[in-house]
């Protein structure tokens, strides 16, 4: 197209040799910056290796610095130690001024004072022997100190005299007499509780021997009577003390073998209790005994024989029994309890019952 077709080449290259100059130049500046980053990675290195240095530096001055602490905590107790030993030797030489002071009324302090004075007329005032020379000082120190301490042991047993040692002595004897005479009445005194006790024990075995052997017999045969047959005993443990031993009873029922009270039934333990207790009442007799509930566990044929045994008491005992039982109220001369005519209101009654034929008094009963 004339003109415009010849000068847009000459613009494009115009173009290329500015993009060719900025790249030249870009070329150059990043050129630049690989050289100013190489020159910063080395100052970055050499500043961590100078950290590094400055690191180790610190912690050698921290080594230092704690070896001169624990060098200075050593000094301040190796310090603290001496002032106390010599705080020590102060308070011991001290005690020793004064002991020489006590006991010689010799002044410490005032022959340190006069000491080099002393020392210098010392051999002018010498004491001499019958030549006129001083006399020799021993080549031997240990013969000085032998002598020295033997002296020391010799003042050391020597005491003071006591002026009211025989007073004390005097007041001393008397209070021992006195205390030797209160030492023989107490002895005579336990003495004598020994045998009193000695007595008693056997006197309490006697009676305890008596009396068991009393309740054996009749717990024998109120056993018998209650169970209708069969044997029964009291057993002691054998070879112990009589006051210490253990009691066992044993029971053997009509057509059963003999066997401890702890292995019977209800009723058979309570029928054997009650023998017990009849027993020991007949033994001992009681005006009044209260039975509680004590044929509740028993038959009608046991009811029967129980209050027969009764009767046989009421010459010496009043029965009063709590019971729930009718074969046990019909035998009673006397009935106490409680009745409901109305609801919710309760009464107290009693009852005598009185028989023709009757030749004497029955137990009185109550019925709960």
């Amino acid at each position: 197209r004339g003109d415009g077709g010849v000068q847009l080449p000459a613009l494009l290259e115009q173009r290329l040799a500015g993009i060719d100059l900025h790249l030249l130049t870009a070329c150059g500046q990043h050129a630049e910056a690989m050289v100013a980053a190489e020159q910063s990675t080395a100052d970055l290195a050499e500043l961590m290796a100078g950290m590094d240095r400055i690191a180790a530096d610190r912690r050698n001055v921290t080594l230092v610095l704690e070896q001169a602490r624990a060098s200075t905590q050593r000094l301040a107790e190796t310090i603290h130690a001496h002032e106390l030993e010599a705080g020590e030797a102060r308070h011991r030489r001290m005690r020793i001024s004064e002991r020489i002071r006590d006991d010689y009324g010799i002044a410490i302090e005032d022959v340190t004072a006069q000491g080099s004075s002393s020392l210098q007329v010392a051999p002018a005032t010498a004491p001499t022997d019958e030549a006129g020379d001083p006399p020799a000082i021993p080549t031997d120190r240990r013969e000085l100190d032998e002598e020295i301490e033997n002296l020391r042991r010799k003042l050391a047993s020597m005491t003071t005299v006591n002026m009211e040692a025989l007073a004390e002595a005097e007041a001393l004897t008397e209070r021992l007499s006195g205390l030797q005479t209160q030492l023989d009445d107490v002895t005579n005194a336990k003495q004598t509780i020994e045998q009193l006790v000695a007595r008693i024990d056997d006197e309490s075995r006697r009676l305890l021997g008596e009396t068991i052997e009393t309740v054996r017999g009749h717990f024998r045969e109120l056993f018998e009577r209650l169970f209708g047959g069969g044997q029964a005993d009291i057993v002691l443990e054998p070879g112990v003390d009589l006051l210490e031993t253990s009691v066992e009873i044993v029971s053997r029922p009509p057509g059963k073998e003999p066997r401890s009270i702890s292995l019977l039934s209800g009723g058979e333990k309570t029928m054997t209790c009650v023998a017990l207790l009849l027993a020991i009442f007949r033994s001992r007799p009681s005006p009044f005994c209260v039975l509680d509930e004590v044929d509740a566990a028993l038959d009608e044929a046991n009811v029967d024989r129980f209050a027969g045994v009764l009767r046989d008491f009421l010459s010496s005992t009043q029965f009063i029994v709590v019971t729930h039982s009718k074969k046990t109220m019909a035998a009673a001369d006397t009935l106490y309890g409680v009745t409901q005519e109305e609801s919710g209101v309760s009464k107290r009654i009693s009852v005598r019952f009185e028989s023709a034929a009757a030749t004497s008094a029955r137990p009185a009963k109550k019925a709960a």
